[in-house]
């Protein structure tokens, strides 16, 4: 166990009664109590006594002079008692009685009694505690760092040493663009309804890949093409939602091609032929006709023979071609020739006479007309007239029309006591004598007392109609 008067390890004196100086400082064997570690330190043997007197001592490691004057003894109710080093054990108790030494105490000191309680106190230290030495630079002045940045980490933002200190890292300096194989797609084509993508590369896009389109055209574009019989027309189709319709209607304006012919039948029966030619898509006028036909299929033409061409003869048109003339009738000559005027039909001797009811051979010629004359014996008399075909002198010529009128003549006016023209009695009716012509002049009265009376038949050839020899006959009834 220590002695009484030995520091602790808040170099705090502790006083004991008995003790001498030299049992406070010349213990070789001083302990300190070291209040961080808990540990009781022991000093090195033989050191330094003070001096006797207390009156100058050194100072000891807590700032607390040893072997001087103590001043006065702190107050307290009871005195501290432990052991440096070891465990102190349980507190004493006041009112026990200390126990037995096991040794003789120690002689008494030889230093000077405590100070007197009056004494005044030792002065208060008011120095502040040293300041902790200053912390190490951070950094060097002008020294930079760097660190990785951006969108890939291929950046880098720096930062500074000022005043021993780092300032903050500055703007991120990245050569990328994008995140490494992040996609885009954008819309694309004619109408917008395609989509082409790209990919990040080494933080650059790549090039957008071809567009990816289903439509075929523009919307609402027009597209037209050529048609037609020469390629002169248009069809258009319009283009929706991306795919083209159907091509309308060609819109031509041409009617034939460039170039062809069109027969056409022409000709008396049709058997000939002429063509027409195509150009700038219309057909020309019709060139001339080709026609092998010299006459109208079934058609006949007639001709005047035999002695003063009194005769008729004809031919017919057979497949387009005419064939061989008749026979030419041996006609009766017309004996009342010249009769073209009455004149000469009522002169005496020209009359036929009463008992002659009819007169045939007669034959109109081209050019003339016949007047005949029939006489008559009553005064009042029912007259009728028949004009027909004679066929002893071959037909009727083609087209041939006659016509023929009745009139009366009297010898009043033979002698111009009156006026001298027949009188007209019926007609003129006219036909091709297919059938017979009629003329009924009814009930006829002659004048009282005259010696004759004539009948008057004019035949003449209807105006118009081709100059062909006509054969006919006349019949009278009376």
């Amino acid at each position: 166990m220590a002695g009484c008067g030995d520091e602790t390890a808040s170099s705090i004196k502790r006083p004991c009664d008995g003790c001498t100086p030299d049992a406070v400082v010349g213990d070789a064997s001083r302990e300190t109590w070291d209040e961080g570690t808990g540990e009781a330190d022991q000093g090195a043997a033989g050191g330094a006594r003070p001096p006797a007197g207390g009156s100058t001592g050194g100072e000891a490691p807590g700032g607390v002079v040893v072997g001087g004057d103590p001043g006065p003894k702190p107050e307290t109710d009871a005195e501290v008692d432990f052991e440096v080093g070891g465990d102190p054990g349980p507190k004493p108790d006041e009112d026990a009685a200390p126990p037995e030494p096991d040794a003789a105490p120690p002689p008494e000191p030889d230093a000077a009694p405590p100070p007197e309680p009056d004494a005044a106190p030792p002065p208060e230290v008011d120095a502040a505690p040293p300041e902790p030495d200053a912390a190490p630079p951070e950094c060097l002045d002008g020294q930079a760092e760097t660190v990785p940045c951006g969108l890939n980490g291929r950046g880098a933002s720096a930062r500074v040493c000022v005043d021993g200190a780092y300032g903050p890292f500055g703007p991120c300096m990245d050569p990328d663009a994008c995140l490494d194989g992040t996609m885009e797609s954008e819309a694309c084509g004619l109408n917008g309804r395609g989509q082409t993508s790209r990919v990040c590369i080494a933080g650059a896009w790549s090039d957008f890949g071809p567009c990816a389109d289903p439509d075929a055209c523009l919307d609402d574009t027009l597209d037209a093409r050529a048609c037609g019989l020469n390629g002169r027309g248009v069809a258009e189709r319009v283009c929706v939602d991306g795919a083209w319709s159907d091509f309308g209607p060609c819109n031509d304006p041409d009617l034939c091609r460039d170039g062809m012919t069109l027969p056409e039948a022409c000709g008396l029966n049709g058997r000939g032929n002429r063509q027409s030619v195509c150009l700038g898509g219309r057909w020309g006028m019709p060139g001339p006709c080709v026609d092998p036909d010299a006459c109208v299929d079934g058609t006949s033409e007639n001709r005047a023979c035999g002695p003063n061409n009194a005769g008729n003869q004809s031919r017919t048109c057979v497949g387009g071609q005419w064939g061989d003339w008749g026979v030419c009738p041996v006609c009766v000559v017309d004996e009342l020739e010249p009769n073209n005027s009455w004149q000469l039909a009522v002169r005496a001797g020209r009359r036929l006479p009463v008992n002659v009811n009819g007169r045939g051979g007669l034959t109109l010629l081209p050019g003339d007309e016949d007047y005949i004359d029939f006489e008559t014996n009553l005064i009042n008399f029912n007259l009728t007239a028949t004009l027909s075909a004679d066929p002893t002198c071959g037909p009727v010529g083609a087209g041939g029309r006659i016509c023929f009128e009745m009139a009366w003549y009297t010898w009043v006016q033979d002698e111009e006591l009156i006026d001298p023209e027949p009188i007209p009695l019926q007609g003129p009716i006219c036909g091709d004598l297919s059938a017979p012509l009629v003329l009924d002049a009814g009930a006829v009265a002659g004048l009282a007392g005259e010696p004759w009376t004539s009948i008057v038949l004019h035949v003449y050839r209807q105006a118009g109609t081709p100059e062909v020899p006509i054969s006919y006959r006349i019949d009278v009834t009376r």
